[in-house]
């Protein structure tokens, strides 16, 4: 396979990943089975994030363990008592669960601080990367969490997002985000701008188009 074509790759599988996500997920045939499917891309995204890592992959487990371990640890403890983030449960589509949270938030939380990180690269002074990361998970929870409950990955008591939820998803990324600049701090991945705005492209065409 020419050089070119292999660059371009884990691009193209990342757009079309996303592409029939949206499709499948527009589609009444078929929406049940891609909205199943979630737990698999996030898996798929998330290795191919990792396959094109600038360095060793040893380098990358520190923060890959603490944002996994931290993120599923975190919902467990909102799961039970409602803190953080406020009183929600989660549904079924996101695969097998353990003390009732999907297994895969862990991974989803690693997947979207290391690609803003990595796409904050622009920014030179450490810690605008690291306010850039918790700033812009903000803005992409604010895009998922209308989504995600129309798609039943999770539901908030009452109907509600309440205003806390924002906040500590905020306060978490910060900490990870300060995290992977410790063990990360010259990371770039070109395929972490293209994720990003697949996954924007994703919720945002869900949103407005709805179901």
């Amino acid at each position: 396979m020419p050089a070119l074509s292999k660059k371009f790759l884990p691009h193209f599988i990342i757009v079309i990943l996303h592409v029939v996500g949206v499709v499948g997920t527009l589609i009444p045939l078929t929406r049940e089975l891609v909205i199943a499917l979630t737990p698999l891309n996030l898996i798929l995204s998330a290795g191919i994030l990792l396959a094109c890592h600038q360095g060793t992959f040893r380098s990358v487990m520190p923060p890959l363990l603490f944002c996994v371990l931290v993120g599923f640890g975190v919902e467990v403890i909102g799961i039970h008592t409602g803190f953080p983030f406020g009183q929600y449960t989660y549904g079924e589509v996101l695969g097998w669960k353990l003390l009732d949270v999907p297994l895969v938030i862990g991974v989803n939380w690693f997947l979207l601080i290391y690609a803003f990180f990595s796409a904050s690269d622009f920014l030179k002074k450490p810690a605008f990367r690291v306010l850039f990361t918790a700033l812009a998970m903000l803005l992409i929870d604010l895009l998922i969490e209308p989504v995600a409950i129309q798609l039943g990955y999770w539901s908030w008591a009452g109907g509600d997002i309440p205003l806390q939820n924002y906040g500590a998803w905020f306060v978490i990324a910060l900490v990870m985000a300060l995290v992977m600049h410790r063990y990360q701090p010259k990371l770039y991945n070109p395929v972490s701008v293209t994720l990003i705005l697949s996954q924007i492209l994703y919720f945002s065409a869900i949103f407005f188009i709805k179901i």
